[in-house]
């Protein structure tokens, strides 16, 4: 697994353990905030790309779209290790089931602190769907996590959801790995310093040195590289 797969996680262990140390039950709330522009951000710019395509708002077009670090070029190329899925189709609604992750392997290997692995497992997705359509989302729910069970099971309950409807297969590639790692770092650092000021910045600073000393600077700057984009906005791909 490339080293750059696991900087996000590590990127929001530092930010919840700071904002959590320094600033008690209001930093865990500004870390919420951070996780829901990081998660609402790729949701927003899965639409975006679905409808640039001419593609409806539906089920396939978000799997289609979305930007799952497992179809970015770098992951494709160096995957790790493999993950059994499983999905069951049922009218009005999906169960997928997953047995491997690598971002929660990042999170064990980085920190075992399970309230941070909850937060961040029964809620990414669900935030995701629903910033790419509300309706969608709405039925959107996490029902197992590693932390409850052997697998994370999601499911999906929406009328537009059929046994028979296509399972078209993915070939575009998702934006580039450094891409969306950048977006997650600067997600939580915007809202550290929006709501804390300069303690905030101190803060996104330590965190940045920190992936730096551990990763490397030639890692930081594949990042930083997006600087002053609109991450509002999608990637061309």
């Amino acid at each position: 697994m490339t080293d750059l797969l696991k900087v996000a996680p590590y990127s929001k262990i530092r930010f919840y353990q700071l904002l959590k140390e320094q600033f008690g039950e209001q930093g865990k709330n500004a870390f919420f905030i951070g996780f829901h522009l990081y998660a609402f951000r790729k949701g927003i710019r899965c639409a975006q790309r679905a409808v640039s395509q001419g593609l409806p708002l539906d089920y396939n077009s978000y799997q289609l779209c979305r930007e799952s670090v497992f179809h970015t070029a770098e992951a494709r190329k160096d995957p790790g290790p493999q993950s059994k899925s499983v999905k069951e189709v049922q009218p009005g609604q999906i169960v997928s089931c997953n047995y491997g992750c690598s971002t929660k392997d990042c999170l064990w290997e980085y920190d075992d602190t399970p309230e941070l692995e909850e937060l961040f497992c029964r809620n990414v997705d669900r935030m995701m769907v629903y910033a790419f359509n509300p309706e969608i989302g709405l039925g959107y729910e996490v029902t197992e996590t590693f932390r409850t069970s052997d697998h994370c099971e999601h499911r999906c309950s929406w009328k537009g959801i059929d046994p028979d409807m296509p399972q078209p297969q993915r070939t575009e590639e998702a934006p580039p790995l450094a891409y969306l790692t950048w977006s997650s770092y600067v997600s939580f650092a915007e809202i550290a310093v929006s709501i804390f000021g300069e303690p905030g910045k101190a803060v996104a600073a330590q965190v940045k040195q920190e992936i730096i000393q551990k990763f490397g600077m030639d890692i930081w700057m594949k990042m930083e590289q997006y600087k002053g984009m609109n991450l509002d906005l999608f990637y061309r791909v």
